[in-house]
């Protein structure tokens, strides 16, 4: 069952963007329709192609200029 809910999930370089993945699963089975956001250095703490594989929106993790005509989330 999916609402009408989005979350945005901003991840920076830390320790504990390591717990992304739960949080994820956990919103996702709340209903809510799920983006992940994340800095490019916090690639190092978060399992980016396993939140690629889960069935939730696209992660974003590369900088774009702001001019560019793509959509907000793009697959990383």
């Amino acid at each position: 069952m999916t609402s009408g809910n989005v979350l945005y999930i901003a991840v920076c370089a830390a320790p504990a963007a390591s717990g992304v993945e739960d949080l994820v699963v956990l919103a996702q089975a709340a209903g809510w329709r799920v983006y992940v956001i994340a800095t490019p250095l916090s690639l190092r703490f978060i399992d980016a192609d396993r939140l690629v594989s889960l069935p939730s929106e696209p992660v974003r993790a590369s900088i774009r200029r702001s001019e560019a005509s793509q959509a907000f989330a793009v697959r990383y």
